[in-house]
């Protein structure tokens, strides 16, 4: 029962059922997990089932044959044919030597999804996954702790930081609180309803930018997103990133190691901070070549 989830072994969630597992046996599994902690996350993501931006988590199962790679986590299971991998549509790797995650472009593979979703997978086999996904897509001999980006589009996470994550809460806390604090039963419904909704605003407001702040690394730009905030940077322009702290830059970062990108066509620049940030300067390294 090792690291497997408690929903797994209580309920049994998560588990491959029987008869995809008679299916996966008779491909020849090369690496699987089942009833593992697990998260799902979403970047404008639509499928028949769902829309979402944000994460879900549960348990669930990871399976690679000589076949496909199947990936399933509360509502969406993903089957992804090796035929169909390549260095352009797949992003993968393992966080924290035992976290296995991959990330695609769900239109890349489907015709009735779009958006990203990346699973993620807490398994004590998460490196072999790595490792035969190396094999599959021609890439072994890489490091085992550097994840592969896609060659196409490359989407990075905002690092968040405790104290970040604290406030965010704390606000959200604090509001909701306020309701049940400020609100007196005696007082009109309309002025109940004002607290609510102004509790309800402020409350959500940061939820909403802590969220949703994260990176897409196209071949031709750097598109930062934070809430309702947008900038597209055409990776040409892109003249230096460096470490950077408490500098002048507009600012797409909930955490205090972030890098600042300067440009030509930005006096101060931007600051960004991918949970990823090797993996990120060696994407864009690699898109815009007049950094090296």
């Amino acid at each position: 029962m090792q690291g497997k989830s408690l929903l797994a072994i209580a309920f049994g969630v998560g588990r491959i059922p029987e008869d995809l597992a008679a299916e996966l046996r008779a491909e020849g599994i090369v690496a699987s997990d089942d009833g593992v902690p697990m998260s799902l996350h979403f970047v404008k993501y639509r499928s028949p089932r769902n829309g979402f931006t944000g994460r879900k988590g549960l348990a669930g199962y990871a399976a690679l044959t000589q076949r496909r790679l199947v990936l399933k986590g509360y509502w969406e299971r993903t089957e992804l044919p090796l035929e169909k991998l390549t260095r352009e549509n797949i992003s993968y790797g393992v966080r924290d030597g035992n976290v296995f995650w991959v990330g695609i472009e769900a239109s890349d593979f489907y015709d009735d999804r779009s958006g990203r979703i990346e699973h993620r997978f807490t398994t004590p086999h998460a490196c072999r996954f790595k490792q035969e996904l190396d094999h599959v897509l021609g890439v072994e001999g890489a490091d085992p702790s550097k994840a592969v980006y896609s060659e196409g589009d490359a989407l990075f996470y905002c690092k968040r930081d405790t104290w970040a994550t604290l406030l965010v809460w704390g606000i959200a806390a604090a509001a909701a609180a306020s309701v049940f604090l400020v609100n007196d039963p005696n007082d009109p419904v309309a002025s109940q309803m004002g607290v609510f909704i102004g509790a309800f605003v402020v409350g959500s407001i940061g939820l909403y930018f802590w969220g949703t702040t994260y990176y897409r690394l196209t071949p031709t730009h750097l598109h930062l997103h934070s809430g309702m905030f947008r900038a597209s940077i055409p990776v040409d322009t892109i003249t230096r990133i460096r470490p950077a702290r408490w500098t002048a830059g507009l600012s797409f970062a909930w955490s205090l190691d972030t890098l600042q990108v300067e440009t030509t066509n930005s006096r101060f620049g931007y600051l960004i901070a991918p949970d990823d940030r090797a993996g990120f300067e060696a994407a864009l390294r690699a898109r815009a070549t007049q950094l090296q």
